[in-house]
């Protein structure tokens, strides 16, 4: 079943597996992109400023903040903060397609990835998928998440210890099936391998079957039949066919004797459909002590050596040993299929991944680490970033700028302590390689430098002066000062976005930074800037990079310095002190933005002012909870299903003269949404949401329909499903019964009225059906023969009259009879007035012509289909032989002679007809229930069989010549004749439903 199961889990997602081997299979990546050899600056994940821009820094601050207002800061110059949003949501899904930029993990995240293999290899519904997470060797694939849902621990085969994924297995169980009618009866050679399929929760390790149905087996043959009434034990069986078969000591392979063949296979048990009517099949299964996991993970780490997955491999589903996957980061989900477990197909599956391993210069060891000076420094050297060698980075400042970022800062009053900066997330290989090294160095708000053929590494802090201060004797030409920032570059607050685990690791804001003396300096007006923080996992830290970024950029003095030669060995990054008496600067500090040659040898600076106070930070200025957080519900919970859910049935006019059936279901639940899986009887499944406790499903059918009911909440989180299977009769449901129904004479005719219906389906398309006995006492439906049939919607009716009972019954737009005859009595009394003037009476020998008719015990039958003579068995093997080979569907009966009346008059002909319907296939000694479980000890009510009189006159002598007249159906009626001659037509729907006439004449009388 490999590919029907595939298939199944792609329909849920639309999704087409594809087999993608190492080779390319991420697609094509970004090549090397080579650095000029311009001098340029950095600063907090800007774009590189050339040396020489009159306003870089201002410039390199537009670049991470973005004005207010405009949903979010930008932390490279490629995307913005809605950029980011998406980024940090798409890495977390899977993704299906051939092609995908390959990704790298620095630090730790949160992280998905294209599906490169799929398959299933087995009948149980197990899909198997090789997620491919991230480029290079990880330190750790951690807690694994199914949607937003963790799976939880893992043991160490890789499959869960606790939760929904993980099911202990229950001993067994006991199942009781019940056949329907349309299974168990009339089975035939050609309908003896029709089969049903029973589902166990687990595979069974011994099962015993009782089929009430069938009792002890002989066994003539050798074939293997099973003694014991019935009932069959096995341990430690196969799929091999076994059979049970009630009593008959003849040939096995006859089609008419109950009997059932079976087999078990996994959990599923088929059965073949059997003869035996009314079985009751009584499972009674043991399972093995144990558990089943419903879903499972294998972790691949990426080494450069790693070797292909051998359980995959020796699936031999197409995974081989060259299937490796040499340097990436990859899991194996392995998922057993469960409607309930998995409702909405495919999760997507993602990961917590600690990811690269760093090459540290201060130890020499290649560890992982979340220091972003030292990712910074991996990336600029790794193929697939800038591609530098190792003497293209300056390792001096890589050491001092790790160190930074090691450095412990007190975060509250109890001494708790973070370090200074640290860096996690993801890197997208298509990206430009300066936009990624920009995403990294936002992380600590510093700046890497390519100056003099080597990469210079800076953390965000103060740095000391070097060298001498510069004075007016390393001037060469006129100073220009700039001593504010531009209004339009101005602010004095920070807002943001950073990345937090606890929250799924999805962009979440930061408490807003603000100073209010700023605000003040700038007349009252609070100015934000947004900053986005793709690296930062710490809502603490996350402020602290906000705040050094605010105050940094309120130090607005901008010094162009035209200097001298020997400024040559002065640097990017450098903090330099500036002594100028005439403007009051004494050793004035300011931090070297820009360096650049000028025409001659001189040197050309741009220097901004500088403070330690810059690069401060006490735990007070920290907002430690969200004064108005964000509704959150833990994380990985799911709502509780819905209970308590009943059902009523309804009718519907679904198009004009057609009718519906529906449904209405009605639960408890707590969420504000809820969703409907159903289906009918082998139906596709439907799906439905409402906002209400309460809701109404038209177009059902009729049998056990499957409904899975589940909660949804705010977020889209969905319940486990509450699982209801009622019997849904539909259409099949029989109408109510006739009510008010009455017969009165109204000058010779029978008036009859009844009240109105109240079933849709007998209003549209439904008829009223009225039958007469001439008993007037203990008639039944199966004794009256039909006299007219009625509108669904009609409340009355004309109808001969007679003596004896009327009885009505609704009949719906399917054909179900209502279950019970309404009747009215009609006495002598109110057929009075006539004088009787001759009578033909038939029974109880029927001594007139017969075509498809026979009499027995004096009784007047409906023949068998099949003559006597064309059957080929043993009459000892006979069923019955008054309905040998089934009841024909239609005969009559021609009475013995006309009844002659000598004179030519109007009379009045009036029959008497007593019948019986019955069912030639419910005999008392093929009852298998207990006498106190009969709906009926005579039967159920047959509806389908019927006898029609007809009357054809004349006014001839009927001993000579006469002209008959066209037969007329009639059972009252007034007749111009002398002589009247009658036939009996009768008529079954079923082949084993008959009719028996023991009562038949005809009277003609006069008014008195």
């Amino acid at each position: 079943m490999p590919s029907s199961v595939a298939a199944a889990w792609a329909a849920a997602e639309g999704y087409v597996a594809a087999s993608i081997l190492e080779a390319g299979f991420w697609g094509s990546v970004s090549s090397t992109i080579g650095v000029t050899a311009t001098t340029a600056l950095v600063f907090a994940g800007q774009a590189a400023i050339q040396v020489g821009t009159q306003y870089a820094i201002t410039r390199g601050l537009s670049s991470l903040l973005s004005s207010g207002g405009s949903g979010g800061a930008n932390a490279t110059p490629s995307a913005n903060g809605s950029a980011f949003g998406a980024m940090a949501t798409t890495r977390t899904h899977m993704l299906r397609s051939t092609i995908a930029n390959r990704q790298m993990v620095y630090g730790q995240a949160m992280i998905s990835g294209p599906v490169v293999f799929a398959t299933s290899n087995d009948n149980y519904g197990t899909l198997h998928l090789v997620i491919a997470l991230c480029h290079g060797e990880s330190e750790e694939i951690g807690d694994v998440y199914f949607n937003d849902e963790p799976l939880g621990p893992l043991d160490a085969n890789g499959y869960p210890t606790s939760g929904r994924y993980y099911q202990p297995t229950s001993p067994g169980g006991t199942l009781v099936v019940q056949e329907s009618d349309a299974q168990l009866v009339n089975r035939t050679p050609a309908t003896q391998f029709q089969f049903k399929y029973v589902t166990l929760p687990q595979a069974p390790v011994s099962i015993t079957i009782t089929d009430t149905g069938l009792t002890t087996a002989n066994n003539p043959t050798g074939t293997p039949y099973f003694d014991g009434g019935g009932t069959w034990t096995n341990v430690g069986f196969d799929n091999v066919a076994q059979n049970m078969r009630k009593n008959n000591p003849s040939d096995a392979g006859l089609g008419y004797i109950p009997w059932r063949q079976f087999g078990v296979n996994g959990t599923v048990i088929k059965m073949s459909a059997s003869a035996s009517n009314g079985a009751n099949i009584t499972i009674t299964y043991t399972t093995a002590s144990g558990t089943s996991y419903l879903a499972r993970i294998r972790k691949h780490l990426g080494s450069p050596d790693q070797a292909a997955d051998a359980e995959l491999v020796a699936m031999n589903v197409g995974w081989t040993p060259a299937h490796r996957l040499r340097g990436v980061t990859y899991l194996i989900a392995s998922l057993v299929y469960s409607k309930d477990v998995y409702p909405r197909g495919i999760p997507n599956i993602k990961a917590v991944v600690k990811g690269r391993k760093l090459y540290d210069i201060r130890t020499g060891l290649t560890l992982w680490s979340d220091n972003p000076k030292l990712q910074e420094r991996d990336y600029l050297t790794h193929p697939l970033g800038f591609g530098c060698d190792d003497t293209e980075i300056d390792d001096a400042s890589v050491i001092a700028s790790a160190n930074i970022c090691d450095e412990l800062v007190t975060v509250d009053a109890l001494g708790t302590t973070q370090k200074r900066y640290t860096s996690n997330g993801v890197v997208d290989l298509g990206q430009r390689p300066t936009d990624v090294l920009n995403a990294l160095i936002s992380s600590n708000g510093g700046t890497d430098v390519w100056q003099a053929g080597k990469w210079l590494l800076h953390a965000g802090a103060y740095t000391a002066p070097v060298g001498a201060a510069l004075t007016m004797d390393d001037l060469r030409g006129a100073l220009r000062v700039e001593p504010r920032v531009p209004r339009a570059d101005l602010f004095n607050a920070v807002r943001g976005t950073f990345v937090d685990p606890a929250r799924g690791w999805l962009p979440q804001d930061f408490p807003m930074q603000r100073n209010s003396a700023y605000v003040a300096a700038d007349g009252g007006e609070e100015i934000p800037r947004d900053l986005t923080l793709p690296f930062t996992c710490n809502a603490i830290m996350a402020q602290r990079v906000a705040k050094m970024a605010m105050d940094r950029a309120r130090q607005g003095i901008v010094v162009t310095w035209p200097g001298m030669p020997r400024l040559l060995d002065v640097c990017v990054g450098d903090t330099k002190a500036i002594t100028l008496p005439h403007l009051g600067w004494v050793a004035k500090e300011f931090r070297v933005i820009s360096w650049s040659r000028a025409e001659t040898a001189a040197i050309d600076l741009i220097l901004q002012e500088e403070a330690a106070a810059s690069y401060a930070w006490n735990y007070g200025d920290a907002t430690l909870i969200d004064p108005a957080p964000d509704t959150q519900l833990v994380a990985g919970g799911i709502p509780d299903a819905p209970w308590s859910v009943t059902h009523t049935e309804s009718l519907y006019l679904a198009a004009p003269g057609v009718v519906g059936a529906a449904v209405t279901l009605a639960w408890i639940g707590e969420t504000q949404k809820y969703r409907i899986d159903w289906r009918s009887p082998a139906g596709p499944w439907n799906r439905v949401e409402t906002t209400a406790t309460v809701i109404q499903i038209g177009g059902v059918t009729s049998g056990v329909h499957e409904f899975l009911i589940y909660a949804v909440d705010v977020i889209d989180r969905v319940s486990l499903p509450y699982t209801y299977a009622p019997y849904i009769y539909g259409k099949l449901k029989a109408p109510g019964d006739v009510s008010t129904f009455t017969v009165i004479n109204n000058n010779g005719a029978a008036a009859a009225a009844w009240a109105a219906t109240a079933d849709l389906d007998v209003k549209v398309g439904g008829r009223v059906v009225v039958r007469h006995s001439p008993l007037t006492t203990g008639a039944t439906w199966i004794n009256g023969i039909i006299l007219d049939e009625f509108s669904g919607d009609a409340i009355g009716a004309a109808l001969p009259l007679m003596t004896g009972t009327y009885m009505a019954k609704f009949i719906d737009s399917t054909g179900n009879y209502s279950d019970n005859e309404a009747s009215f009595v009609a006495t002598e009394a109110l057929v009075t007035g006539w004088v009787t003037d001759g009578t033909s009476t038939q029974h109880t020998v029927f001594t007139g012509a017969k075509s498809g008719t026979v009499v027995v015990d004096s009784t007047l039958l409906l023949d068998g289909a099949t003559p006597i003579d064309s059957i080929a068995d043993l009459m000892d093997d006979w069923a019955k032989m008054d309905s040998l080979g089934g009841i024909a569907a239609a005969g009559s009966y021609d009475f013995s002679a006309p009844l002659d009346l000598a004179t030519v008059a109007v009379r009045r002909f009036d029959a008497t007809i007593g019948a019986t319907s019955f069912d030639t296939g419910d005999m008392l000694d093929s009852r298998i229930n207990l006498i106190d479980g009969w709906s009926d000890f005579d039967g159920s009510s047959v509806n389908d069989c019927d006898a029609t009189l007809f009357i054809s006159t004349t006014d001839d002598d009927p001993t000579g010549s006469p002209a008959w007249g066209g037969w007329v159906p009639f059972f009252v009626g007034d007749f111009s004749c002398r002589a009247a001659r009658f036939r009996l037509d009768l008529a079954s729907g079923s082949a084993t439903h008959n009719i028996a006439i023991d009562t038949l004449s005809v009277r003609a009388r006069h008014p008195a």
